[in-house]
């Protein structure tokens, strides 16, 4: 489909062909403590041939903290085999795990994969993601547990029985519990459901509180065994889908080689605006996670014949020659057909020298989106939190909107009062549960939603904006008598 910018390569020195630009990427990262204002810097080129240009960079930081964990949950795996794949070794190291690790982190992105049939983590490497604020992990995959005779099966099923109970001892016993979970039987079939059963009823009867996962939409016949959810995005549009899915359950969601157009996804040649719209829409659907297979579908690029249907080898026999010699991107141009004939399926950032990562524009996009998320979420709490202080204080504030915590303020409605101000505090609850709601120009639902990045960035103002000023109505109703 021709070029498109996806790459973000670590800034050196360049050169710049004449009639063609070549943009850079300015990353800029609000330290957590910085006081709220105007911030002004230079960013100056230097061509060798040329005066230098100077340029003024401006950011306004809001007054709006985010926190270190992210609310969302986040599966988006990755794992060591593609490094030593592309490398040509083996081995970790813990620093190299680590630079890893902070990678994803600080693109609130929780590290590790979902296809591990042995336990991936050990407790160092779950210690240190947790205190950087990793919130949820794939604890181990499970898939058939087999057996052609009762004998093989019944100790099939004792060993697994057995791992559950002493794997759920260990996250107990570290604070993790809530954190881990068990994935499995990916994308299953109904004609798998027995096995799912079979498997989840001993995981569930071994260790109640160990989480059970899978991407299948829900249904009645694994609603006993399943506490999270994870369908295809546009398996939310039929809502009939939540009377299978209890209180306590959690609902994820997924994009993978599908859906396409009109539905958002994160190829390359889609829209960079689809690859942040997609979390304002999981917000809006309730979703409390996102799963998405692999970071580092690099396997095509390292080929020269067909082999698996999905691994597209690169067209150019120039380019397969230089392959077969041994070179690498960017030596030579990146295959994009990296699952089938998709563009980046399953590619997130590319491999560097030395086991360096290298991100892209859609990650950072993505990273934010979740971040968008974020602050959505701290403003529907803090609304919330507004609420109930003022029911605490015995002020009447109806809420319009119909949100559940109606409920609770005309539970002892006898005992309220109505008082001077109580209008600025309805119209300000108003004017949240409006921001907190669908948003036409932004999107509709999700197949139909804007192209103009302009639309994001204003609505994502307004939200800041109003959660300062529930914020400091939130400080000053705090410190009246």
């Amino acid at each position: 489909v021709g070029w498109y910018p996806d790459p973000l390569m670590p800034l050196d020195a360049f050169g710049a062909k004449q009639g063609q630009n070549q943009p850079i990427w300015v990353g800029v990262k609000t330290p957590k403590d910085i006081p709220a204002g105007e911030y002004r810097g230079e960013i100056t080129t230097a061509p060798g041939n040329a005066d230098p240009v100077t340029l003024t960079l401006v950011a306004d930081v809001w007054d709006v903290t985010l926190p270190d964990t992210t609310t969302l949950k986040t599966a988006i795996s990755s794992w060591y085999s593609a490094w030593s794949g592309w490398y040509g070794d083996s081995e970790t190291s813990w620093e190299q795990r680590k630079q890893w690790f902070q990678f994803m982190l600080d693109r609130r992105i929780n590290p590790g994969t979902i296809y591990s049939r042995d336990p991936y983590w050990d407790e160092e490497e779950i210690r240190w993601c947790v205190e950087r604020g990793m919130n949820a992990f794939c604890a181990k995959y499970q898939g058939d547990l087999g057996g052609n005779t009762p004998e093989e099966r019944a100790k099939n099923d004792e060993a697994l029985a057995k791992w559950a109970k002493e794997y759920a001892a260990f996250l107990r016993e570290n604070g993790w519990i809530d954190k881990g979970y068990v994935y499995g039987f990916d994308e299953v079939r109904p004609d798998r459901y027995p096995e799912v059963v079979r498997a989840y009823s001993i995981i569930k009867h071994a260790a109640p509180d160990l989480k059970t996962a899978c991407t299948v939409v829900p249904n009645a016949t694994l609603n006993p065994v399943m506490d999270i959810w994870v369908p295809l995005t546009p398996h939310l549009e039929n809502r009939k889908i939540w009377q299978n899915v209890d209180d306590t359950d959690e609902m994820w969601w997924y994009v993978c080689c599908g859906p396409l157009h009109p539905h958002a996804n994160w190829f390359i040649d889609y829209s960079a605006l689809e690859h942040r719209l997609l979390f304002w829409q999981t917000y809006k659907y309730k979703v409390e996670g996102f799963l998405y297979y692999s970071m580092h579908m690099w396997r095509s690029n390292q080929v020269t014949k067909t082999g698996p249907s999905y691994i597209v080898p690169h067209d150019d026999p120039e380019v397969l020659a230089q392959i077969d010699a041994g070179k690498r991107w960017p030596e030579v141009p990146w295959n994009t057909f990296t699952y089938d004939h998709t563009n980046g399926d399953g590619h997130l950032f590319y491999p560097g020298p030395n086991r360096t990562l290298i991100s892209c524009q859609r990650l950072e996009n993505i990273r934010d989106g979740i971040e968008d998320y974020e602050l959505l979420h701290e403003l529907e709490t803090a609304t919330d939190e507004l609420q109930l202080l003022l029911k605490r204080k015995g002020r009447w504030v109806y809420d319009p909107w119909g949100h559940s915590l109606q409920d609770i303020l005309f539970a002892d409605s006898d005992s309220l009062r109505r008082q001077p101000g109580d209008d600025s505090y309805l119209e300000l609850i108003g004017e949240c549960r409006s921001l907190l709601g669908w948003r036409p120009k932004l999107y509709r639902d999700l197949t139909h939603y804007t192209d103009d990045p302009a639309v994001l960035e204003s609505e994502r103002e307004k939200v800041a904006r109003q959660l300062i000023r529930v914020n400091r109505v939130l400080a000053r109703l705090g410190q009246e008598q």
